[in-house]
């Protein structure tokens, strides 16, 4: 719009020293001295009648954006239902449960384990005393070296 307010005030310009040039030429009443004149100001008269008539259309619309606002309207609606929602999810209290159970039998094995691993050292002791016992004499340890040495004692004997 500004555009059009520009280009009638330009042509009304052109058209007032048109004007003034006819006025001055008339005077001098030289033959056909001033046609080309006239047909400027004829030119321009009707370009400032259109320019006219396209403001005077656009000043009585008035322009604005179509919007579609249709998925709009139930928004409101829509806004409450969901706080009603959040209300009731924030009622809400999450707590675990856990039952120990797993984990008491669990305890019982790793317990069980433990006595039977702290019972290894008595029985080495008692092995080792045991073998020192039956070895009185030697006759063990003879037959411990021979095994030591790869040599199968009484191999082949039966």
């Amino acid at each position: 719009m500004q555009e059009a307010t520009a280009a009638l005030a330009s042509y009304k310009a052109e058209l007032m020293n048109v004007k003034s040039e006819l006025a001055a030429s008339a005077s001098l009443d030289l033959p056909g001295g001033g046609a080309g004149l006239k047909a400027r100001k004829a030119e321009l008269e009707h370009m400032i009648e259109g320019v006219q008539a396209k403001l005077t259309a656009l000043n009585g619309e008035t322009i604005a954006p179509k919007v579609e606002t249709g998925a709009l309207e139930n928004l409101h609606v829509r806004a409450g239902e969901l706080k009603d929602a959040l209300q009731v999810a924030g009622g809400i209290t999450v707590a675990p449960q856990a039952s120990p159970a797993g984990l008491s039998g669990t305890l019982a094995v790793a317990k069980e384990l433990l006595t039977t691993l702290q019972a290894i050292p008595v029985v080495i002791s008692a092995s080792n005393g045991a073998l020192a016992r039956a070895s009185i004499g030697g006759g063990l340890q003879a037959r411990s070296r021979s095994f030591r040495n790869g040599v199968t004692p009484r191999a082949g004997k039966q």
